[in-house]
């Protein structure tokens, strides 16, 4: 299971083995477009949201994801220091997606900046009809804050 560039390491290791794994569960992931300045954006907005005070926060989120985007503070100043060895990412080809032959299901919020839901799932369903696609109203790339409950169902169905 991945979110965000992790869904693209998880698929794109589906496509390349079946035998490492079991299934594939990625929640909007990265690698069906190249990230532009919307998505940049979009993380500069994210990234002042965990550095307001907590006061601020709880005007703007409930007290359950105003504490969770507190919480994500330390977080985001330990990840300047994160020095990454990663593949470099690239746009996932319709033939890796032909390749994945392991249970997967690709989870997508609707509001994403990381890619367009729609046209994502129309090209996954197109491509490969075996992957279970989903687009989650009103979700953007910050689902796992969001909808905690849905993310946690779809990763708990998958490991049954």
């Amino acid at each position: 299971a991945g979110y965000s560039r992790g869904g693209w390491l998880a698929l794109n290791l589906a496509s390349r083995t079946s035998t490492r794994i079991a299934s594939v569960t990625a929640i909007d992931p990265a690698g069906f477009s190249i990230l532009g300045a919307r998505f940049i954006l979009w993380s500069i907005g994210q990234m002042f949201k965990m550095l307001a005070p907590r006061p601020i926060l709880r005007r703007l989120y409930t007290a359950e994801k105003s504490d969770a985007r507190h919480a994500q503070r330390s977080l985001l100043f330990r990840s300047f220091k994160y020095k990454e060895d990663l593949p470099p990412q690239h746009v996932l080809t319709d033939d890796e997606l032909r390749a994945i032959t392991v249970p997967t299901r690709i989870v997508l919020a609707e509001r994403s900046n990381v890619h367009r839901a729609k046209e994502v799932a129309a090209r996954v369903n197109a491509v490969n009809p075996d992957i279970h696609v989903e687009i989650v109203p009103r979700a953007t790339h910050s689902i796992l804050l969001e909808r905690p409950d849905l993310v946690t169902a779809r990763l708990v169905e998958s490991a049954t």
